[in-house]
């Protein structure tokens, strides 16, 4: 489920089961939105069964949020969310593997980066709209492991340390694709807009 701030462009991806209720969506509302958020004066949703379901209207009318639908076959309705979905969707060819059953695992660092973007509309990142500071995201030397050290506890900080170097290696390369993706989109979109003539 991929949510978008529609004031300060904040995203969240949440991973879904397939076969979800209603219910299941409220839950991932209250979990990953309403908790971070608070209750939202409104939502635009696609026409899934979950959010046309009397249970998800019910839930949305007690809480005073209104709900639109965007049009059929025309998603488009909600931008935000498609560019959200984009985005994701190209992030994850980068990542997954093969077989593409560890995608939910990369979702976080998805969310992280797509976060600490700085937006054309705003001027500034979700994550600064929302907190008022960017985030810290350098990475210190990997640990130490003593001489003497037992195996067991060398295994130990060897694999924490793989890890937070893969992390590191990743937010680099995330924050580099951004950045080259958002030139390539604002090159793109000055081809197809024609100069302002004073009358």
């Amino acid at each position: 489920m991929v949510v978008v701030d529609r004031l300060s462009k904040d995203r969240h991806f949440t991973p879904c089961r397939t076969k979800m209720k209603a219910y299941d969506l409220a839950m991932l509302f209250v979990r990953d939105i309403w908790k971070l958020h608070g209750l939202p004066d409104s939502i635009v949703s696609d026409r899934g069964p979950l959010f046309v379901s009397e249970f998800w209207k019910a839930v949305c009318h007690r809480l005073q949020i209104n709900v639109s639908l965007s049009t059929a076959y025309h998603p488009e309705t909600d931008g935000q969310t498609e560019n959200a979905n984009a985005f994701l969707k190209q992030y994850l060819r980068q990542y997954v593997n093969f077989a593409q059953d560890d995608w939910d695992e990369w979702l976080p660092l998805a969310e992280f980066a797509s976060r600490n973007v700085i937006n054309d509309s705003t001027g500034m990142s979700p994550f600064f709209a929302n907190t008022g500071y960017h985030p810290r995201m350098s990475f210190g030397p990997p640990r130490a492991i003593p001489h003497k050290a037992p195996k067991e506890l060398t295994e130990r900080c060897n694999q924490g340390n793989k890890f937070a170097s893969k992390m590191h290696q990743i937010t680099d390369l995330l924050r580099t694709n951004l950045l080259s993706a958002q030139a390539s989109q604002e090159r793109l979109a000055n081809t197809t807009r024609s100069p302002a003539h004073a009358t």
